[in-house]
């Protein structure tokens, strides 16, 4: 058996050596990393194994679960990997690649458990190529009940960067681009209402949601049980919400949002108010008012409906069905709604344009404009109607009135500006035959004499009939909606003028 050479028992000398040193080296830095864990989060962290490669530059620590107050993370593992020690020792900054987090699942509490936060600065920036979480869950509950849970495929966020500056700000970091992928969303609106949605997906900006739904938490009649006052109950679907360049930030305590385009398309919206419950008495504020004083500051330049479809239902009887009116084929647009630097001189208008069927069958155009930063809830609307028969409005006034209508209506041309007190405008009616049929208790049968006592108070004498109304006046009920204000300027120009009464 040969003896190896002095050279060869040098460099294998060495290489053990250094291997020595590497696990020696590794040794330490593991129990250095775990006590510098330990003291600056304690008893808050707790792991099964942490695994240190000095050569990779990197950590990795299993089944690390962290709690601050009420906040919680517990995920199946951290990696840390390519951590620069050049950086570090000669640059003074913390420069990582890439922190995963496998299968994490996030719980906060929004009421207490939090901690105070430090306006200490870094004594290092922190530069992270990318921060990835693969399969994750978040739950966000108070102090009874779960209020939002999402499940998400993967999130990633890159071009990290933490200096003195930004963490003293809401978001205490820099990035440059971002990714979310989910496919389970679940928010609770409260007792009566729940949200969901189906996959979503953010890329810098680009939102896509689809199969969104606020679900209602009882049918119709068990609503009107767990409500002390008349309360809408509602049931939203849409095919699918869309965002081109969404952006999040924090002025004071408020978030911001701000996008160019939203979309919204194949919403329906069904709304169900049962009339026999006791009235909320309450000031109800007008949209530009209740924009204006939204949690969340909006800075959204245009958003588009499309294809979409309104069902407002009142139950005004004990028994029969309720009174219905509807819109098919809604789109449109709505410019500008923002609440942000309300005394700048350029405020701009917010402008709703939109078009539908009128009951699936009269086509209807509105034009609508009001500015939120005027505290006088100034507004401006035109609405105009196409050709509509009598026997389509009965769905709404059958049930509420007890009538049916024979004939047509021509067109419907209304103008009204207005505020949070009254409004004053004109409109135009031109109609041909209008007759109204009274109905017997039963509300089937018509009744002769009470339909040819109604008749009489009917404006139709020439079959052909073009009404002119201008100088409109009416007087806001606060504790109704804006859409009863706009009901009470139909009802002066066409029912209190197409009737003698």
């Amino acid at each position: 058996m040969k003896k190896l050479s002095k050279r060869a028992v040098v460099i294998l000398a060495v290489i053990v050596g250094l291997a020595v040193l590497y696990f020696l080296f590794s040794a330490i830095a593991e129990h250095q990393i775990k006590g510098s864990i330990d003291e600056t989060v304690g008893e808050r962290l707790e792991y099964k194994e942490i695994n240190v490669n000095l050569l990779a530059g990197n950590l990795q620590l299993l089944e690390p679960e962290i709690r601050i107050g009420k906040q919680s993370i517990a995920a199946a593992e951290i990696s840390v990997r390519g951590f620069s020690y050049y950086n570090y020792l000669f640059r003074d900054r913390i420069h990582i690649d890439k922190v995963i987090l496998l299968f994490p699942e996030i719980e906060i509490s929004s009421r207490g458990g939090g901690t105070n936060t430090s306006d200490k600065g870094l004594e290092e920036p922190i530069e992270i190529g990318s921060f990835e979480i693969r399969g994750g869950k978040l739950r966000l509950k108070d102090s009874l009940e779960e209020q939002l849970y999402l499940r998400f495929e993967e999130f990633d966020l890159k071009g990290i960067a933490l200096n003195d500056s930004t963490v003293k700000e809401r978001i205490p970091f820099t990035y440059e681009s971002y990714r979310l992928a989910g496919d389970s969303l679940h928010v609770n609106l409260g007792p009566l209402h729940y949200l969901t949605a189906g996959s979503t997906d953010l890329l810098d900006g680009k939102l896509s949601v689809e199969t969104i739904q606020v679900v209602p938490r009882y049918g119709k009649m068990e609503h009107q049980q767990h409500i002390p006052h008349e309360k809408d109950r509602y049931d939203v679907s849409i095919q699918r919400v869309e965002t081109t360049n969404l952006s999040f930030s924090f002025l004071k305590d408020s978030l911001v949002l701000r996008d160019s385009l939203l979309s919204i398309t194949g919403a329906h919206i069904a709304v169900y108010r049962d009339k026999l419950q006791p009235d909320e008495e309450r000031i109800k504020p007008l949209y530009s008012q209740q924009i204006r004083e939204l949690p969340v500051k909006l800075d959204i330049s245009r958003v588009e409906v499309k294809d979409s479809e309104v069902v407002y239902e009142e139950r005004l009887q004990e028994t029969g069905p309720p009174a219905t009116v509807t819109f098919q084929n809604v789109n449109g647009s709505i410019l500008n709604i923002v609440n942000v630097d309300l005394d700048r001189e350029d405020f701009p208008e917010t402008k709703v344009t939109a078009s539908s069927l009128f009951m699936n069958k009269t086509p209807l155009e509105v034009d609508w404009s009001f500015s939120v930063n005027d505290r006088y809830e100034r507004f401006l609307i035109r609405a105009n109607f196409d050709r509509i028969q009598g026997s389509t409005l009965d769905p709404f006034i059958k049930p509420a009135m007890n009538i049916t209508a024979d004939g047509t209506i021509n067109t419907i041309a209304m103008t009204f500006s207005g505020d949070d007190d009254r409004a004053k405008g004109d409109m135009r009616l031109h109609y041909e035959d209008f007759k109204m049929n009274v109905l017997k208790k039963d509300g089937e049968e018509r009744s002769g004499f009470l339909s040819a006592l109604a008749n009489l108070f009917v404006k139709n004498d020439g079959i052909n009939r073009q009404l002119v109304h201008e100088d409109l006046e009416v007087t806001r009920d606060k504790e109704r909606s804006f859409w009863n204000y706009m009901w009470l300027c139909l009802r002066k120009g066409a029912f209190e003028h197409l009737l003698r009464i």
